[in-house]
C-alpha cells in the first residue's frame, strides 16, 4: 500500500510541473521554435549541434559547461522546474533521501542552484533540512532497476 501511495504522490507532483511547463523568454517551446523560425536564427549553441533535430541533453550541457549563455538558461530553468517537483514529493512525503538518474546524474552542477533556491523557497524548512538529494551511483541501468523494482508490485 505504501508503493502505491508513494506512486500516485510521485504522479500528481510530476502533473501540477508538468502542465505548467518550461517556458522561454516568457514563451512555450513551441512558440520559442516557430520565433526562432521566423528571425531565421537560432541560439549559437542550437546552431553548432546542428539545428533543432540535432539537441541532446549531452550536447546542451556540454555547452552549458562551455559558458554558453543559452544552454545556461536552459539547465537553470529545468533546475527550478526540478525544484518545484521536488518541493512537492518532499512535502508530502518528507523523505530522508531522494536519488535522482538521468540528466540530474550527469550534468548536476548546472541543475543544483536554481533547484536549491526553489527548495528553499517552497519546501517546509524540516522537511527539506532531513532530506538529502544525491545523484544516483548506477549509472544508465537506474531505469531498467526501477522497472524491475515496480514489476514486484
Amino acid at each position: 500500500m505504501k508503493k502505491l501511495i508513494f506512486l500516485f504522490s510521485l504522479f500528481i507532483a510530476f502533473q501540477a510541473v508538468a502542465q505548467e511547463g518550461i517556458r522561454f523568454r516568457h514563451c512555450s517551446w513551441e512558440e520559442a521554435k516557430a520565433m526562432a523560425k521566423k528571425e531565421k536564427k537560432l541560439p549559437d549553441c542550437i546552431e553548432k549541434m546542428g539545428g533543432m533535430s540535432e539537441i541532446t541533453t549531452k550536447k546542451l550541457s556540454i555547452a552549458a559547461k562551455e559558458g554558453d549563455a543559452f544552454a545556461k538558461k536552459v539547465f537553470a530553468k529545468s533546475g527550478e522546474q526540478l525544484g518545484k517537483g521536488l518541493s512537492i514529493i518532499i512535502d508530502i512525503l518528507n523523505p530522508e533521501m531522494i536519488v535522482l538518474g538521468g540528466v540530474f546524474m550527469r550534468s548536476s552542477e548546472l541543475l543544483i542552484p536554481t533547484m536549491e533556491k526553489v527548495l528553499k523557497k517552497e519546501t517546509l524548512g524540516e522537511s527539506l533540512r532531513v532530506c538529502r538529494i544525491v545523484p544516483a551511483q548506477l549509472s544508465e541501468n537506474i531505469g531498467d532497476i526501477a522497472a524491475l523494482a515496480l514489476g514486484d508490485l
